[in-house]
């Protein structure tokens, strides 16, 4: 008998994406065993949809939480609780309420891959249908364009991520005080640094995921601060720091957090101004170890 496959799927204010991939994970060809929705709005709309969706899966659980933690929160708090019941041969999918499957037998494939390497003896901890490896020099992450399953350094919350249980209750779930951005590249590096594998099962072109796959362009303009970049810049600087890569942390912070805005001041004073300070901001809690909602995100469609 195959382990038991559960999922976490965070929702936040997508009330309409959280209907449609409620109904995907109904048409997929595996069933979950447990499916945890963390719901960071607490929404009456999402207790509706989920009571609705009692036959997604043979447990399905609606976990409000008091406040937005964002996504690190969120996934951290349904790790936990499917930690309360689930064995460690087990795994669990973490899913993201806006980006759901394209075919309906993805989370079999995936499932089949992380089957076939433990199968083979690999102390396999996580694997996605996509990954990246990190360049210990720059710190950039490098999409991994394979079509075979292929050792990586984390897989992407947007990959569809499976993770095994067993794993994650050895060295436990990602810190929630993130808040926003890049938790799934600390999840994957806490499970290296414990002596599990990470992997991309290879499956982004054929099962319709390169698009999210594939890292954007990245410009050499200016464009006015967000509250994204900002959690982005101080968590990478933070992670990086915590894994002992002082030079991606310092990298990082010189080219992406100065060299950038000060580039563009003469150009665009006004809006390089105010991306320096906010970057100068995420630099020092990063540095500093200042975690949590620190930047309000402001109203979410």
């Amino acid at each position: 008998m195959s382990p038991a496959l559960h999922g976490i799927l965070v929702t936040y204010r997508r009330h309409d994406d959280l209907a449609r991939y409620l109904d995907v994970l109904r048409g997929q060809t595996v069933r979950l065993e447990r499916l945890v929705v963390v719901d960071n709005e607490a929404s009456p709309v999402v207790a509706d949809l989920v009571r609705a969706a009692a036959d997604v899966a043979e447990r399905v659980d609606h976990l409000l939480m008091p406040e937005n933690t964002g996504p690190a929160g969120a996934i951290a708090a349904g790790m936990g609780e499917l930690l309360t019941t689930a064995g460690d041969d087990e795994w669990m999918f973490l899913l993201d309420d806006d980006d759901p499957p394209v075919r309906d037998d993805t989370l079999a494939a995936i499932a089949a891959v992380a089957a076939d390497l433990t199968a083979r003896g690999d102390d396999c901890g996580a694997v996605g249908a996509w990954g990246a490896r990190l360049d210990r020099w720059t710190g950039r992450l490098r999409f991994v364009p394979d079509t075979d399953p292929v050792e990586v350094d984390y897989v992407s919350g947007n990959s569809l991520p499976l993770y095994r249980v067993g794993a994650l209750r050895r060295v436990g779930v990602g810190p929630a005080e993130l808040f926003f951005g890049f938790d799934d590249l600390e999840l994957g590096l806490r499970l290296r640094a414990g002596g599990f594998t990470v992997w991309s099962a290879g499956l982004a072109a054929v099962h319709g995921l390169g698009g999210s796959a594939r890292p954007g362009r990245v410009s050499g303009r200016v464009t006015p601060p967000t509250w994204r970049r900002y959690y982005s810049l101080r968590n990478l600087v933070w992670i990086y720091r915590r894994y002992g890569l002082v030079v991606p942390a310092l990298f990082v912070s010189v080219t992406a957090g100065l060299l950038k805005p000060l580039v563009n001041l003469p150009f665009s004073p006004r809006v390089a101004g105010r991306s320096l300070r906010q970057n100068m901001s995420a630099l020092r809690d990063g540095w500093s170890g200042r975690l949590g909602r620190s930047v309000d995100p402001g109203p979410v469609r």
